[in-house]
């Protein structure tokens, strides 16, 4: 099994080669099917890159002998994950319908056993089912679901491959920038975890699904990395994928040289329009910047030296609007923002006055649809004014602007940015350390939120409904500390 997850895959053959004969003298249904179970991954593996008929046969023997042992030792849990890695070879192949129906009938038994984390896992096989189907959207809600729950565990492994995936459905969508941060994010945590072959696979598909948004150096450095992180391994799909990427190197390094000759023949100055270079270079910038800020377009424009991210929002908005996709989503934002700006005196507050309730700003940080809902519908009988952010990065992007708030509330189960994490990283942003903030969460970190800085906990969904008396005690507690 050690031999299987380091990919070193002849090894593991001959051991199990080796066990096989022992194997036999055993009267133990759990031990034989763990075994099938086992050896069944492996010819999956090593059957997989070419699809051999021979290895896919075998995988598939193998698995029907896990599921009969471990159906006579009564291991449902088992039984469940036979079903999945059933799932996972029928995807491999091609046979899509089996696929679901066998990973049905393992989300099934683990939503059953309340098995959430391994639940979180047979939809991350499924999204990549979904994926090679062309079913992208369908994809991405699936994925983007496993990752929350992931998120929550302790697989470190199991999150890299789900972010990995993630990465991928991004790219095909179109959102480019997105796309990277999670690949980049897989990567991290790949490494972290010690699955050094899981990191080098989330490098692989950076040059496979970002190439022509990576420029030719990069996409070899990356390159080199991966292969240096795969080079132990015995798996074929990992040799199969580095000579394809490689190719795929070799031409963005010929166009990129081919492109660098063009520009300095001696014909290079007919048609040549300087404006249109600037613009072309003012473009390239823009984008590096943007995709190093993550797509958030106020740390963009502190990159580039602008003052103000309005300026950069100019510049993209008349001069580059085919960057517009590459910025991180635009929020609706409340109507009295773009009013004719206006003088206002400054109000001296009485010290113990309170302050009115329609002046009251507040961030809401939530992706479940339906307790945003419901916070709204509290938030507009308060007559508060609300904006709603649905991801963790957007908020963080917001939070890191000059906006004021008076109150942030942010649900901890949150996509791309948990919200403990943004929680932190307010907590590090000068002009929000002392910014009031609510923390909802379905599941039990009431420790760790504290330890985060938050100024109040509450369970959802049970406690959701004290939530405008909660913003108004933590509103009147910092009243008094000024």
């Amino acid at each position: 099994m050690v031999e299987v997850w380091a990919r070193q895959l002849n090894d593991a053959l001959r051991y199990y080669n080796q066990a096989a004969a022992l194997l036999e003298k055993s009267t133990d249904d759990a031990l034989k099917g763990s075994f099938h179970n086992q050896l069944a991954l492996l010819y999956r593996k090593l059957g997989t890159p070419e699809l051999h008929d021979e290895y896919t046969d075998r995988a598939l023997i193998e698995y029907a002998a896990a599921s009969f042992h471990f159906d006579q030792a009564g291991h449902e849990r088992y039984c469940a994950r036979v079903e999945n890695n059933l799932g996972f070879l029928f995807f491999t192949i091609g046979r899509y319908k089996d696929a679901h129906n066998h990973l049905d009938r393992a989300r099934h038994f683990f939503l059953e056993l309340k098995d959430v984390g391994t639940t979180a896992q047979v939809d991350e096989t499924r999204a990549r089912t979904l994926l090679a189907e062309g079913r992208v959207a369908e994809a991405e809600r699936v994925v983007r679901s496993a990752v929350k729950t992931l998120e929550n565990g302790g697989e470190q492994a199991l999150l890299a491959e789900a972010l990995t995936t993630y990465g991928i459905v991004m790219a095909r969508t179109g959102r480019y920038l997105q796309a990277r941060t999670l690949l980049d994010r897989a990567i991290e945590v790949a490494q972290t975890a010690g699955d050094l072959e899981g990191a080098g696979r989330a490098k692989l598909s950076v040059i496979e699904e970002l190439r022509e948004q990576t420029p030719a150096p990069e996409l070899a450095s990356i390159y080199q990395t991966a292969a240096d992180l795969l080079q132990r391994s015995q798996d074929p799909s990992a040799g199969k994928r580095l000579i394809a990427c490689a190719q795929k190197v070799i031409e963005a390094l010929g166009a990129a040289e081919q492109l660098e000759e063009s520009q300095g023949t001696e014909h290079s100055w007919e048609g040549f329009s300087f404006k249109r270079e600037v613009l072309k270079s003012e473009k390239a910038i823009i984008e590096r910047a943007l995709r190093d800020a993550g797509g958030a377009v106020t740390k963009a424009a502190r990159l580039l030296g602008f003052r103000h991210h309005q300026s950069l929002i100019a510049l993209i908005n008349t001069r580059h609007r085919d960057l517009l996709k590459t910025r991180s989503a635009v929020r609706p934002r409340r109507s009295h923002l773009f009013s004719q700006p206006r003088k206002i005196k400054k109000k001296v507050i009485r010290p113990g006055a309170e302050r009115a309730s329609s002046h009251i700003s507040i961030l809401h940080v939530a992706d479940d649809q339906q307790i945003a809902k419901m916070v709204d519908e509290m938030f507009a009988a308060e007559e508060w004014h609300v904006e709603l952010c649905s991801d963790g990065y957007d908020a963080l992007d917001k939070l890191t602007g000059n906006a004021h708030y008076d109150v942030l509330v942010v649900d901890n189960d949150l996509p791309g940015l948990s919200g403990l994490e943004l929680v932190q990283r307010a907590r590090n942003i000068t002009q929000r350390r002392r910014t009031p903030i609510v923390l909802l969460s379905g599941s039990d970190c009431e420790v760790e939120a504290w330890g985060a800085g938050v100024d109040a906990f509450l369970k959802r969904p049970e406690q959701v409904s004290k939530l405008p008396a909660t913003i108004n005690r933590v509103l009147k507690a910092e009243r008094k500390k000024d």
